[in-house]
């Protein structure tokens, strides 16, 4: 069972919620490395304090630095499993309204064909009145 997990769906809208609450921090902490990256790093009095404010300026905020990648995944992983757990929970409650209906025993093949309403009807005016043949309704 390597790789899959299993969540209480009456825990789904509070794990949602604290997943949501990590992509605001962030999208905070991308900010904040955005703003790293724009400053100009301070030029120390030797060439090793000039350099190393240069290079924690590109890995902070130019896209090619390692902060900003990592936020970047982090946000995708983040919105794909957020993503996931709202389908999951809208699963859960749709077999939650078919069951309470009693609709667990019915084939969805059954409803493969969705009519309008106005078909429906016409439909089951034919159906209710069998003597009078398709189209002759005026």
């Amino acid at each position: 069972m390597s790789g899959t997990f299993e969540l209480d769906p009456e825990r789904l809208p509070q794990a949602i919620a604290d997943l949501e609450e990590a992509r605001s921090r962030i999208i905070d902490i991308a900010q904040e490395a955005r703003e790293l990256g724009l400053e100009t790093p301070n030029q120390g009095s030797d060439g090793v304090s000039s350099n190393a404010g240069l290079q924690i300026s590109r890995v902070a905020g130019g896209q090619d630095g390692a902060l900003f990648n990592a936020n970047e995944a982090y946000l995708e992983a983040l919105n794909a499993t957020i993503d996931n757990f709202k389908a999951m929970l809208a699963d859960y409650h749709s077999v939650e309204d078919a069951n309470q209906l009693g609709l667990q025993n019915i084939d969805a093949a059954e409803f493969s064909v969705s009519e309008t309403p106005s078909e429906r009807r016409e439909r089951e005016f034919y159906e209710n009145n069998p003597h009078i043949p398709p189209g002759a309704r005026g």
